[in-house]
C-alpha cells in the first residue's frame, strides 16, 4: 500500500478549510473524506473521478480519469456491504451511506483499505482504513468483519481500475 499522509481533522467544519491539490490535481477540502480518497487514487493509480456533493454519492461513481492523458478509467463498485468488507482489499476504498445513524448521517464517509484480511496489522477477520473526517486520532482503524452494526453502515466498495496505462505516467 502507498502511504500517503492523514490530515487530523481538528477543523472539519472552520471555514478557513483549505482547497488541496496533488500533483497538480485538485483533491477537495483539506480534512474531508473525500480529499484523502482523491489523493489516494491520484497518488496510487494516477486517477481521478469527477466532484461529489457527499462522500456517499461516490457509489454512483462508474469512471475516473487518468491524471496524465485524461483517458476514462473503470471504477468498480461493489454495492453489496456484505461482499464488500469481505473482500476488500488494499488500496479500495470502502463507502458508508448517508442516513443510517451515527456520524456520517448527513454525509456518508469513505475510507482508504490499508490492510485486510491476515495482514499484518488487521488480524484475521478484519480490515484497517486509513480516514479523514473519522472517528479515530490517528486516522486509521480496525474494522471487524463480524461487526454487523458497521455492515450495515456500509455502502460498498469502489475498486479503481489497475490495468490503466498510458504514455503520460
Amino acid at each position: 500500500v502507498v502511504p500517503i499522509s492523514i490530515y487530523k481533522n481538528t477543523a472539519a467544519h472552520d471555514r478557513r478549510a483549505t482547497r488541496k491539490t496533488y500533483r497538480g490535481v485538485f483533491t477537495g477540502l483539506k480534512h474531508q473524506c473525500v480529499e484523502l480518497a482523491r489523493r489516494w487514487c491520484v497518488r496510487a493509480y494516477g486517477t481521478t473521478f469527477r466532484d461529489v456533493d457527499i462522500a456517499a454519492d461516490m457509489m454512483r461513481l462508474k469512471s475516473g480519469a487518468c491524471t496524465a492523458c485524461g483517458r476514462p478509467v473503470r471504477i468498480a463498485v461493489e454495492a453489496d456491504a456484505v461482499d464488500a468488507v469481505a473482500t476488500a482489499e488494499p488500496g479500495d476504498l470502502l463507502i458508508w451511506k448517508a442516513g443510517r445513524p451515527g456520524p456520517y448521517r448527513a454525509t456518508g464517509h469513505v475510507a482508504v483499505v490499508v490492510d485486510a484480511g491476515a495482514g499484518a496489522g488487521a488480524g484475521a477477520g478484519n480490515i484497517i482504513v486509513a480516514e479523514q473526517n473519522g472517528v479515530t486520532r490517528s486516522g486509521l482503524r480496525r474494522i471487524s468483519l463480524s461487526d454487523s452494526r458497521t455492515r450495515r453502515a456500509i455502502a460498498g466498495r469502489l475498486r479503481i481500475s489497475r490495468g490503466h496505462r498510458c504514455r503520460g505516467r
